[in-house]
């Protein structure tokens, strides 16, 4: 078991190097060997080898003996792959939840990133809506308290981040109906489940496709 201090050195590398490939920083295709990329973040082999391990783990790199770490593409068809992953699971997380297990903080906590959904929607703000929806998703994958279903959720949407931002190239936003995202967390709230399925299906397929069509757009088949 790692220590205390040793394990929030890792956790910090792992942090900063998954931020900056989600944010393209550190684009597909970019490769280093650990020397550098320890450099980079001013800390020991050691703990960058970990975090890298790690972040092979979630699928954001793939370890190259003796050529350090290499940044995964995020190519069409991971992207359906993770859409359909990201159904079965957000399904399980919104049947059968309990309103009362939940804090007033956590249930106004989801309240109010559907809202903020909602509204970068309406106002065709994509880079708030991008947002909005990643952290509304995370929120609903802790809705059940299971621990392993909201880290598996979160990182299926780290590994699509980067698809994402294609969407800045969209004009048009998903035809995801008015109050969609509010509809979603009250139904999950209220303990609806055949509606809070049924809608988290609709959302996450509407946005695969808007996704699809931002990869179409753009003329690329990886990101």
């Amino acid at each position: 078991m790692l220590d205390n201090t040793r394990g929030k050195r890792v956790d910090r590398v792992f942090l900063r190097l998954k931020e900056e490939i989600r944010n393209s920083e550190l684009p597909p295709g970019f490769q280093a060997p650990e020397p550098e990329i320890a450099e980079r973040v001013g800390m020991s082999r050691t703990p960058v080898r970990e975090a890298l391990i790690r972040l092979e783990a979630a699928g954001m790199v793939s370890l190259v003996p003796r050529h350090g770490a290499k940044v995964l593409p995020l190519q069409r068809g991971d992207l359906v792959e993770i859409f359909d992953l990201l159904m079965a699971l957000e399904q399980v997380a919104v049947s059968d939840v309990q309103f009362g297990e939940l804090s007033d903080a956590e249930k106004q906590d989801l309240l109010d990133a559907a809202g903020e959904a909602d509204k970068a929607l309406h106002f065709g703000d994509a880079d708030e809506w991008i947002v909005a929806d990643e952290l509304f998703h995370r929120l609903l994958g802790e809705l059940r308290g299971f621990g392993r279903l909201g880290q598996w959720i979160g990182v299926l949407l780290d590994q699509v981040h980067r698809g994402r931002r294609i969407l800045c190239r969209i004009p048009e936003r998903p035809a995801l109906g008015e109050n969609g995202y509010t509809l979603l967390a009250t139904a999950s709230l209220n303990g609806d489940t055949e509606l809070a399925q049924e809608l988290s299906s609709r959302n996450l397929i509407l946005i695969k496709d808007h996704l699809l069509e931002g990869f179409d757009r753009a003329g690329v088949d990886a990101v």
